[in-house]
């Protein structure tokens, strides 16, 4: 976090000035879950230049309310890493609270995460992108944030999508900016099963995120192509660690590519 002091004066009518200090996160490592809600509302363009500064500086409305534009301008050109969905690889916000219970996202470097939770996750990530349909938005963070003593599977999704849906909207879009963030990470560690993806998803601007064209089928083919027909472990590779199951697709479509 860095630190930051406005002078101001905090009466028009006398000529004297004071100082006010806050801190402004200079990465998206340093954002809060609170800040990341802020950030998607500036995308949306519904937060006001005060509120928006006050959100991520910790500074009293009141002060900002006697900057000069000038002033504001600055101010948000400090954050200016928010236009820039650079490899970020955690959640920001890390639970929420539906019915008294606490619903966490996976861990930072999704170590607890399976891959069938991924794909169910993916697939109404892209979903959301090509169709705009909230209900595939409320599966998608259902998929994400399951209660700790609860292991993923697909019915989890039908059953806690019902509270996702209670969420605002600008919370569950800080969700998706959030995994955009993640995926653009996943696309340096694992280039061979994310390049087209992460290709896509940089052609577009991050206030206009409905618009990818993504195949919602797409680790359903690829789990196709390198493991033929053995249907009877489909099961077994969804439940296999996320990573361990990347870094086994990796490794059999190096070996496809070099018999080719």
């Amino acid at each position: 976090m860095n630190k930051l002091t406005v002078i101001y004066k905090p009466y028009k009518w006398l000529n004297w000035k004071t100082v006010a200090t806050g801190f402004h996160p200079e990465n998206w490592q340093e954002v809060s879950p609170k800040q990341l809600i802020a950030i998607a509302t500036t995308y949306k363009g519904n937060i006001s230049d005060v509120n928006f500064i006050h959100i991520m500086t910790g500074i009293k409305k009141s002060v900002i309310k006697k900057l000069d534009p000038y002033q504001h301008y600055e101010i948000i050109k400090l954050m200016d890493f928010i236009n820039d969905l650079k490899p970020f690889n955690s959640f920001i916000i890390r639970y929420f609270i539906f019915n008294g219970h606490f619903h966490f996202a996976p861990q930072p470097n999704l170590k607890n995460m399976t891959f069938g939770q991924f794909i169910f996750a993916d697939s109404f990530f892209s979903n959301y992108h090509t169709g705009g349909r909230e209900s595939d938005l409320n599966k998608f963070i259902a998929s994400l944030y399951i209660p700790p003593y609860e292991k993923f599977n697909e019915t989890c999704i039908e059953k806690y999508s019902p509270y996702t849906a209670r969420l605002d909207i600008v919370t569950k879009e800080a969700v998706i900016i959030n995994y955009l963030l993640i995926k653009q990470w996943l696309t340096i560690s694992y280039p061979l099963l994310f390049y087209k993806s992460e290709k896509k998803e940089n052609s577009k601007k991050t206030n206009n995120i409905k618009n990818n064209n993504h195949d919602s089928m797409q680790w359903v083919k690829v789990l196709e192509s390198v493991i033929g027909d053995d249907i009877a472990n489909h099961d077994k590779y969804a439940d296999l660690p996320l990573h361990n199951m990347l870094r086994y697709l990796t490794k059999k479509l190096k070996e496809n590519m070099k018999r080719k």
